[in-house]
């Protein structure tokens, strides 16, 4: 839901979210930037299309990592994973 993926976010260093990103689709994309203010939105944009070429083990590095914080708040008890929804 929009509370935990906005939770999620708030955990995720910039740096990572925005080389995670580089890959995905703009559907996924989309859904991460209007959960986030509209200036952080554009800066992710922005980082992304400065950063040029990435490797790809860069890229999956990062998702992983974030896929590890959200496994954690889960944990935790601060989001739930569980959602008929949930984006591929």
């Amino acid at each position: 839901d929009a509370r935990a993926l906005r939770s999620l976010l708030e955990a995720v260093p910039v740096e990572k979210l925005t080389m995670a990103l580089k890959t995905a689709s703009e559907v996924l994309r989309q859904h991460i930037f209007t959960s986030m203010s509209k200036r952080a939105a554009e800066r992710i944009r922005e980082d992304m299309e400065s950063m040029g070429g990435v490797r790809l083990a860069d890229v999956e590095a990062a998702q992983r990592e974030i896929v590890e914080v959200a496994l954690r708040l889960d944990a935790e008890g601060t989001i739930s994973l569980e959602n008929d929804n949930a984006m591929v």
